[in-house]
This record gives structure tokens, C-alpha cells and sequence, in this order.
């Protein structure tokens, strides 16, 4: 609280991210009224925990109560012009992924190997091997990349996923995480998640928040960003 009143006080921008567990879903916009009538954040995001790390053991917070809490918290950061979202609801996006898994991303661990995704931070990881594809080079110069690994990583935007086909969230979610997925799946064929009941329902609220500030009708208009 220190530091968000020295940022607010330097006119610093800046967001904050909210991890909700189970027990405290209920909380979730009281909390938001909070931030909302004692700081001045750009932007909020959103997101139940995920059943990982510290969280492995943890109930799930994927559930109805956090739709439900979630919609009580977005009205309530409305009323203050405050903005309130979560990382799969992205109506003002379309794209074919997620995150920079499937685009070749870079990102180095503490030992110098490379990972396409910055959950996959070490190489012990439960998933890491997925996420890992290349290494120092043994004489020095550069890296050596495995190909067959960054093919499958390249593969992972969401054309590419059969269980996604003919959601209407397709384009905008784009397939969510792909770690969160192999978390939730396994590494077999992609089936589905608590997360996506979550991202449609939370995409249905924006598009008909839309249809209403449009007038009631209908709703056309380009969206704010494409992703390519």
C-alpha cells in the first residue's frame, strides 16, 4: 500500500494483478471497491489461481462463484472508470494465440537454456521439456535449437486445436495458455478446462456490454487490435 501511494503520488501508471483462491472468491469485490476508492491503478487483471506450484494442492477457484464475483467486481471498478480484466476475455483482440509460445519467443533461464514461455522458468519443471528448446552452443557461439520441439510449439496456435473449432471465444482466447493447458490436460490432445466456461462466459458479458452501449440492437465495429 506504500508503494501504490508513492505511485499515485509521482502520477506513476501502473496495474495491478489479482490472484483469487478459492476461499477468497467471495471477497473479490469488496477487494476491487477497495483498490478502486483508495488507488489509482491504469488497469486491473483478474485471474483465479492456477492449480500449480504453490497452488497444486490448492481447491479449484475455476468455478461458477468466480463468474459470478467477477461480474460484481467489473460493475463496481465501472462505477470508479476503472477498468477490470481477465487474460482469456479479449474481445478487443483477435489473433491465433495466446502468448508467444507459438512464435518462436526467447526467454532465458538462470542457466542460460532457452524456454518459449516465461512460466517455464526452470528446467525441472513438471512441463518444462515441452517449453525448453534450445541450449548454449558447446563451442561458444550462439545456440543450438531442437527443431522438432520448436515445430511442436510453433503448432500450438489455436487453428491447430481440434476441441477449439466453432467456439465463439476462438479468435479472441486463442486457446489460452498453453502451459495452464498441459496442466489441465496432460500432454495428450487438448479437451477443455474449467478456464473455458470462464473465458466464454466473460466474452458473452463483453459482447453484450457492447450490443447495450450500441443501442440495443446490434453491435458492428472494427475491434480496437488484430493480432497477427
Amino acid at each position: 500500500m506504500h508503494t501504490l501511494r508513492r505511485f499515485d503520488s509521482a502520477g506513476f501508471r501502473y496495474g495491478l494483478r489479482l490472484t483469487v483462491t478459492e476461499d477468497q472468491i467471495h471477497q473479490l469485490p469488496e477487494s476491487v471497491e477497495f483498490l478502486c476508492r483508495e488507488f489509482n491503478p491504469v488497469r486491473m487483471q483478474v485471474e483465479p489461481v492456477y492449480q500449480l506450484g504453490r497452488g497444486k494442492d490448492a481447491n479449484s477457484a475455476e468455478t461458477a462463484a468466480f463468474i459470478n464475483a467477477y461480474r460484481a467486481a467489473k460493475e463496481c471498478a465501472y462505477h470508479y472508470g476503472q477498468e477490470l480484466t481477465s487474460s482469456g476475455a479479449r474481445i478487443d483482440i483477435l489473433t491465433n494465440h495466446f502468448c508467444g509460445v507459438s512464435q518462436d519467443s526467447f526467454c532465458l533461464s538462470p542457466d542460460g537454456n532457452v524456454s518459449a514461455c516465461y512460466e517455464a522458468y526452470a528446467e525441472d519443471g513438471a512441463v518444462s521439456s515441452v517449453f525448453f528448446y534450445g541450449e548454449p552452443s558447446t563451442d561458444g557461439e550462439g545456440y543450438a535449437f531442437d527443431s522438432v520441439k520448436l515445430e511442436h510449439l510453433r503448432h500450438q496456435a489455436v487453428q491447430h486445436r481440434p476441441y477449439c473449432q466453432g467456439c465463439f471465444a476462438l479468435w479472441h482466447c486463442a486457446g489460452d495458455c498453453y502451459h495452464k493447458a498441459l496442466a489441465a490436460n496432460g500432454p495428450g490432445e487438448y479437451s477443455g478446462s474449467a478456464r473455458c466456461h470462464i473465458t466464454r462466459e466473460l466474452i458473452k458479458d463483453q459482447i453484450l456490454g457492447q450490443i447495450v452501449h450500441a443501442g440495443g440492437v446490434f453491435w458492428h465495429e472494427p475491434l480496437m487490435e488484430k493480432v497477427p
